[in-house]
């Protein structure tokens, strides 16, 4: 799967002006991409949802060095963003052939996800093998809300959390390894509409290898 990680707000007149649009590619994308929405804390400091988690949306802002919204990054490489294209509707089919590009790419790592989900907690195992790739990575977990409570707003695939923080955790890797892990999390009060987005990311490029993305059943 390709990861898309959008970097928006709730004030920001070009990301009211792109995501539904945006949101109706993801969907026509479904299977194959992983969608994320970070929001930051500009132009509109209090976003609703930036405030469910400052900590891990600030990671991922430095981590990328984003300056502004929206922008996007695909499989963590910078490639175009809205504000380069005369009008959106350019920006919308150069998206859907770059998604098209880039899910036709095999994998060099597979990770499968099974998990299960009570009341008050999510638990999550999950496999990583290194089909055709070996050196050292980065796995990020994170739990995606499809839509909100303050859906009204008309944002969906927010990041809620990001399991155990923004900065992942390091996994190295030889060629042919299988690595199992298990992770939980509690459910945010009130919301059931909920995915666990995975994805293994290189430290020094940035470039995701693979990601995976799962509903909470």
């Amino acid at each position: 799967m390709v990861a898309v990680e959008d970097f928006t707000n709730i004030d920001c007149s070009g990301c009211n002006d792109i995501k539904d649009s945006v949101d109706k590619i993801f969907g026509e994308f479904a299977g194959r991409i992983a969608p994320i929405r970070y929001h930051v804390d500009w132009p509109n400091p209090v976003d609703p949802f930036h405030l469910y988690n400052p900590t891990d949306v600030n990671t991922r802002k430095s981590y990328y060095t984003v300056s502004y919204a929206p922008s996007f990054r695909f499989d963590g490489k910078k490639l175009k963003d809205p504000y380069q294209f005369p009008a959106y509707v350019f920006f919308y089919e150069w998206m859907r052939g770059t998604l098209d590009s880039l899910s036709a790419i095999p994998s060099k790592l597979r990770i499968r996800i099974e998990q299960e989900a009570n009341l008050e907690s999510v638990y999550v195992d999950y496999d990583i093998v290194a089909v055709d790739t070996a050196g050292n990575f980065l796995i990020q977990v994170a739990v995606v809300e499809d839509s909100s409570t303050a859906d009204s707003i008309g944002f969906k695939r927010i990041m809620r959390d990001m399991i155990p923080t923004g900065g992942g955790s390091a996994v190295s890797l030889a060629l042919g390894d299988s690595v199992h892990y298990k992770r939980g999390y509690p459910l945010p009060l009130g919301e059931t509409d909920l995915h666990t987005m995975i994805w293994l990311q290189q430290p020094g490029t940035k470039r995701i290898l693979q990601s995976a993305y799962s509903r909470v059943q």
